[in-house]
């Protein structure tokens, strides 16, 4: 989940693959953000106190345009794997999708996350977002479900 409640979205990949990430509009928007504080730090050159601000903003987006949360649903290689980090620096989780029992909706106070749970019970978080898009959350869960064959 990001900071302002975007989520992610859910996209097909052929016959084979859905994937759940970032949007390219978040993409987009980030690196256009990225760009436009770079360019504005070049154009105005010397080093001074006023520019740490800009840098650091510059630092972050560049963090975020970095930014990897997703989720790829692979019914060939019959996995689900998920990565949370930057580009290069992240970490992997891989599940069997024969060990996914279900996908469902959780909500917790303002917040529902959307949950994969494994047959051994444990809740897997695929996503997050405030309760207001807990019905799009639970769009996006049954059409995994539907794409990994597990009951509604």
């Amino acid at each position: 989940m990001f900071f302002w409640g975007a989520g992610l979205t859910l996209k097909k990949r052929g016959a084979d693959r859905l994937i759940l990430s970032p949007s390219t509009a978040f993409r987009v928007l980030f690196g256009i953000f990225f760009a436009a504080v770079l360019a504005a730090l070049f154009r105005e050159p010397g080093a001074s106190s006023a520019r740490l601000a800009p840098i650091i903003f510059a630092a972050i987006l560049g963090i975020g345009l970095l930014y990897n949360d997703s989720w790829v649903f692979d019914r060939r290689q019959r996995t689900a794997e998920g990565r949370l980090g930057l580009l290069f620096l992240f970490r992997r989780r891989r599940l069997a999708l024969s060990e996914l029992t279900a996908i469902r909706v959780e909500a917790a106070g303002r917040m529902s996350r959307l949950v994969a749970v494994t047959a051994r019970g444990l809740p897997v978080v695929l996503d997050s977002a405030r309760s207001t898009r807990a019905a799009a959350l639970k769009e996006t869960g049954r059409r995994i479900a539907e794409f990994c064959g597990l009951p509604d």
